[in-house]
C-alpha cells in the first residue's frame, strides 16, 4: 500500500503509477477517521494508498530493547518497529512462555534500546501509549534526554 505524507495544511498529491497524473487534494477530512481510503484516477487505475499526517518523519528500523511496566513490575523484551523524533511503535516479545503484558491507553512505561548506529547510542526513555493494534503498541515520548542522538539516527 502506498503512503501519503499530508502536509502542514492537510494537502496531498497523488500521482498515478499508470498514467503518471498527478493531483493535488484536501485530505484533511481523513485526519481523524481512518486515513486508509481508495483513489480512482481518470485512467481508471485503482489503488489504495494510506495518508499520514505525521509532523515528524518516522523510520522503519528493527531494534530490540527492554519495556519496564511500573504498574504490573514486570520488564518484558521488546521489538521496535519504528521511531520518530516524537515516538516509536513496539511490540513485545516475551521470553520462555510467559505472556505479554497487558497495557492501557496513557499508562506510562519505561524503555531501553540501543541504536543499531556506529556509536550503538543506548537510549532510556518514558513513553505514553497511545494506541494499540494487533499486538504493535504506538507510543509518544514522554522524557528522554536523547533528542540530540535521536535526530541523528533519523537523518541518516
Amino acid at each position: 500500500m502506498e503512503i501519503l505524507y499530508a502536509d502542514k495544511k492537510g494537502y496531498v498529491t497523488y500521482q498515478c503509477p499508470d498514467c503518471h497524473f498527478r493531483r493535488h487534494f484536501d485530505a484533511s477530512k481523513f485526519r481523524d477517521a481512518n486515513s486508509k481510503i481508495t483513489i480512482k484516477c481518470k485512467c481508471g487505475q485503482i489503488q489504495n494508498v494510506l495518508i499520514e499526517f505525521r509532523s515528524f518523519y518516522r523510520r522503519s528500523v528493527r531494534l530490540y530493547g527492554k519495556c519496564t511496566v511500573p504498574r504490573l513490575s514486570v520488564v518484558c523484551p521488546v521489538l521496535i518497529d519504528d521511531i520518530s523524533l516524537h515516538g516509536l511503535r513496539f511490540i513485545f516479545m516475551p521470553e520462555n512462555g510467559t505472556q505479554a503484558p497487558v497495557l492501557e491507553i496513557h499508562e506510562i512505561v519505561s524503555m531501553e534500546f540501543r541504536l543499531d548506529n556506529t556509536s550503538f547510542d543506548w537510549i532510556r526513555c518514558r513513553l505514553e501509549i497511545r494506541n494499540m493494534y494487533n499486538g504493535m503498541h504506538g507510543t509518544r515520548i514522554v522524557s528522554s534526554g536523547h533528542e540530540k542522538e535521536l535526530g541523528f539516527y533519523l537523518m541518516q
